[in-house]
């Protein structure tokens, strides 16, 4: 089933601390309220319902120069009829707001998409990354310009208010646009966007509509990402690149929990070319099932450059006699602590370069050595990654046993 246009509700504006419209819709539709509400002494924060069911706030965005904030919400699957949409700002103020209902949507995107500016001129470009997907987009105002012209994609409504001047008008689009608006006189404006995605009734290949984060966190070695889509069931590989995810749940057809390779440090020197130095790497996430591999641009991850490595502690772990001490005998295993120690090219000991059989990289936070022979005093260790060498201090000294 496709995406329908269904409704859009009779909207309102004014000044309150409460405010609510009527918006008759389809059973079984999807219902998205946008509203906006000019800042008094407080930051607002809002809440809405349909028919007495609360709704899903999708985004929301602070208009240019703090003049108020724009919000979307929505709630699926509503009973069909003619039913209120009610506005609840943590304070009141000047608002403008309006509703639109659509069938046939399966899934709706997160987060959602915001911009803001001044000026006379509004847009918001929106790209729709593949077939089944529509995008509805909203702008809101408040100051001194009316809100009028709708461009991009189907205009739905243009609910305004005057003195002072606030707006919303909500449109939508089937294909890559840029939506538009114009106001009266130079204003403080916000636009929100939103994906709504109609799933194929027969299982085919695996989409993706969003991954969040869709950046690595430098403190994490290993990065928790969120994959949202559809036809995931019986997923059988989740790669970032061609490189396989370190693990992945597979939570329901239309949601995987993906973890980035180990040492995505190393990672990214695999994918450098040859003479390349480190430099962000963004790549495909990709959902593979025996029905075929997800490729679409909705779906991109990037690994940022880390900061050099840097060594909290050396420790033996191994010799009854020096354990938890920062010293060790011939032969004894130490274990570096400290961050951004994935993908190590090499590791000294003061002068001393250890050859690769004798030291190895755990994680992110962990590697570890073998204490050579023949050795006496007491030496800082230094790791080299490719972004740097880690500076030495009291935290990485090796003391040899006498």
């Amino acid at each position: 089933m496709s995406i329908a246009y269904d409704a859009t509700g009779v909207g309102g504006s004014g000044f309150g601390f409460s405010f609510s419209w009527s918006h008759t819709a389809t059973a079984g539709a999807d219902v998205f309220a946008y509203f906006v509400i000019q800042y008094g002494l407080y930051t607002y924060t809002g809440s809405a319902t349909y028919g007495g069911v609360p709704m899903i706030e999708l985004g929301s965005v602070n208009l240019d120069g703090g003049a108020g904030t724009l919000f979307l919400f929505y709630l699926p699957d509503v009973a069909g009829g003619e039913e209120t949409v009610e506005i609840s700002p943590s304070w009141g103020g000047y608002w403008a707001g309006n509703s639109v209902s659509y069938t046939g949507v399966d899934l709706v995107g997160t987060p959602a998409t915001t911009t803001y500016g001044s000026g006379e001129s509004l847009s918001q470009t929106v790209d729709v990354t593949f077939p089944g997907q529509v995008v509805i987009q909203g702008f809101g105002n408040i100051g001194s310009g009316t809100l009028s012209s709708p461009t991009g994609g189907t205009n739905r409504c243009v609910t305004s208010y005057s003195d002072p001047s606030t707006g919303v008008a909500i449109s939508d689009a089937d294909t890559t646009t840029t939506f538009g608006a114009t106001l009266s006189a130079t204003d403080n404006w916000g636009g929100i966007t939103a994906a709504l995605v109609s799933v194929p009734a027969t299982p085919t290949t695996p989409v993706v509509t969003a991954v969040s984060p869709t950046e690595t966190d430098e403190g994490a070695g290993i990065n928790t990402v969120e994959i949202t889509g559809y036809n995931f069931t019986g997923a059988t590989a989740v790669n970032f690149g061609t490189t396989p995810a370190w693990e992945f749940t597979v939570n329901s057809d239309t949601s995987i929990t993906a973890y980035t390779p180990t040492n995505w440090i190393k990672f990214m020197i695999a994918n450098l070319p040859p003479g390349g130095v480190p430099a962000d790497l963004t790549v495909d996430v990709i959902v593979i099932t025996p029905a075929g591999s997800s490729a679409n641009t909705a779906d991109q991850f990037t690994f940022e450059v880390p900061p050099t490595p840097a060594i909290t502690s050396v420790v033996n772990y191994t010799n009854p006699t020096y354990e938890g001490t920062s010293t060790g005998a011939p032969g004894d295993s130490m274990q570096i602590n400290g961050t951004h120690l994935g993908g190590a090219t090499a590791l000294h000991l003061g002068d001393l370069l250890l050859s690769e059989a004798d030291w190895s990289v755990n994680s992110d936070e962990v590697a570890g050595f073998v204490v050579p022979s023949d050795q006496t005093g007491t030496v800082d260790v230094t790791i080299t990654t490719p972004v740097g060498t880690s500076e030495t201090g009291p935290g990485d000294e090796l003391t040899y046993a006498s």
